[in-house]
C-alpha cells in the first residue's frame, strides 16, 4: 500500500481533497488490469481556493458565513445551468469548508507548493506563509 501512495495509485476510499481518481478499474472476470490513480481535480481545487480567499484574504471568521457563501454559488450555478461536478459533490456546511481549507494547507500546499496556484492574491498569502512556517493565518 506505501508503495502504492508513493506511486499516486490510488488504494481504495474517498481520494484526498483537490483529488480524483481516474482509469480502468480492475475486473478480474473479464481480463482487465486496473491503472487508478490520483489526478488533481481543478475544479476542486478552485473551490478550495475561494474558501481560503474569503476566510484570509476578504478575512471572514465566521464559517457558517463561508458555507453560506458556498450554497450561494451553488445556487447561482444551477440557475446560470452550469456543469460543475466538484461544486454540486457535496453539501457545504461548516465542517466541509473547515476541511476544505485544512486540506489546502496541509495536502495541497505542503505537498505540492505554490506553483498550481493561479489566484494572485492566494498566490502571494501561500509564499508569506511558507516564509514564516508553523505559523499560518487563521
Amino acid at each position: 500500500m506505501v508503495i502504492l501512495r508513493q506511486q499516486g495509485k490510488h488504494t481504495g476510499g474517498k481520494p484526498p481533497w483537490g483529488y480524483k481518481v481516474v482509469g480502468p478499474r480492475s475486473n478480474r472476470a473479464k481480463g482487465v488490469k486496473g491503472n487508478r490513480r490520483l489526478e488533481p481535480d481543478w475544479q476542486e481545487r478552485t473551490l478550495m481556493l475561494e474558501i481560503v480567499r474569503l476566510r484570509d484574504v476578504e478575512r471572514i471568521p465566521c464559517w457558517e458565513t463561508i458555507a453560506g457563501r458556498m450554497r450561494q454559488m451553488q445556487r447561482d450555478a444551477r440557475r446560470a445551468g452550469l456543469d460543475n461536478p466538484a461544486l454540486f459533490r457535496r453539501e457545504w456546511s461548516r465542517e466541509s469548508c473547515q476541511r476544505a481549507y485544512a486540506a489546502f494547507w496541509t495536502v495541497l500546499v505542503e505537498k505540492e507548493g505554490e506553483s498550481w496556484i493561479a489566484d494572485p492574491i492566494v498566490k502571494t498569502l501561500v509564499a508569506a506563509q511558507n516564509a514564516r512556517p508553523g505559523i499560518r493565518a487563521e
